[in-house]
């Protein structure tokens, strides 16, 4: 029994084809040639959504909810 037993010509032109473009693309980056990776526009969005939900909102002084006036930081009362 072979390893490729039960490939059909089609992969295994496929096969061939993949691991020739591997190798020659090694190749060449051996040799000194520049490999570049396109940027995928949609992880920029998703960077720069992320980036602007990390300052939102906006420093802005704590409003409280209470109906109280706030408290004196004295810890005794103060006379009038």
């Amino acid at each position: 029994m072979g390893s490729l037993e039960h490939a059909n010509p089609f992969m295994t032109v496929l096969f061939c084809v993949m691991c020739a473009i591997i190798v020659g693309s090694v190749v060449l980056a051996q040799r000194g040639r520049k490999m570049t990776i396109r940027r995928i526009p949609g992880l920029s969005a998703i960077e720069e959504a992320i980036g602007r939900a990390t300052n939102w909102p906006p420093s802005t002084p704590p409003v409280s909810s209470s109906p109280l006036p706030p408290r004196c930081c004295c810890p005794w009362p103060r006379n009038r």
